[in-house]
């Protein structure tokens, strides 16, 4: 593999990963303050049925893939 190969990974993993943290402090905030907008709707759906599958979760609503 090439260093510039390595290097396009690392920035695509860096990108991923701010991603994820980005997305994790947008659900926080939204638990906060529900508005009317497609998280919103997620979180109040998964406080009215916490059974509710959601992602990372399996099919069958475990937790393993």
């Amino acid at each position: 593999m090439s260093s510039r190969q390595r290097a396009s990974e690392n920035e695509l993993v860096d990108g991923v990963a701010e991603y994820w943290a980005y997305s994790v402090q947008h659900v926080n905030r939204k638990r906060e303050n529900l508005g009317d907008d497609l998280v919103s709707e997620a979180i109040r759906a998964c406080q009215e049925d916490p059974e509710m599958p959601t992602a990372g979760a399996g099919v069958d609503g475990s937790s393993q893939p």
